[in-house]
């Protein structure tokens, strides 16, 4: 089977009652912070699932925040895990590429396209399905991430594939 995305939505109250308890997540244990872009603009929060429920559970949920003006996005397969991309706030934008990780290797990127994410979106990327994800111009966007199961990003597995492109959102 081909890789591929889940595009959906909370909306009203199930997006109230998602953000009442993502702001619980601070009080379960002290996640560990980390900058994703260098600068500092785009940042996460991770807890892990075995330090809450039990060593059993190879889960994480990273809360992701980008700061308004990040417009570029890194296109990434990961092989490993599957994610869970849910929009606490903010808008921003999701980048899909019709290419397997195989065609990439060959050909490219494959078509791509542009998929507005707002409060309430949530996309499901299974295995291998190569996709970017990009705030906006004018307002910052926070991501919750569920990793399914969780590879360190330090750990080499992580990344399949990365390969940076500059957008104009």
């Amino acid at each position: 089977a081909r890789p591929a995305f889940l595009l959906g939505s909370l909306q009203g109250p199930d997006l109230a009652k998602f953000n009442r308890l993502v702001s619980r997540f601070d009080t379960l244990r002290r996640p560990v912070t980390r900058h994703v872009r260098s600068d500092g603009s785009v940042r996460s929060r991770r807890w892990l699932a075995s330090e809450v429920l039990g060593p059993q559970w190879d889960h994480a949920v990273a809360l992701v925040e980008f700061d308004a003006g990040v417009t570029d996005a890194t296109l990434a397969a990961y092989e490993h895990a599957e994610r869970m991309v849910i929009v606490r706030a903010g808008c921003g934008f999701l980048y899909t590429s019709d290419a397997t990780i195989d065609e990439f290797a060959k050909k490219g990127l494959g078509d791509v396209d542009t998929i507005a994410l707002q409060p309430g979106s949530a996309v499901l990327l299974t295995r291998g399905f190569i996709h970017g994800i990009a705030g906006h111009e004018e307002q910052s966007l926070q991501l919750l991430v569920c990793h399914v199961p969780f590879v360190d990003p330090e750990d080499a597995r992580y990344t399949t594939i990365a390969k940076w492109l500059m957008w104009a959102s």
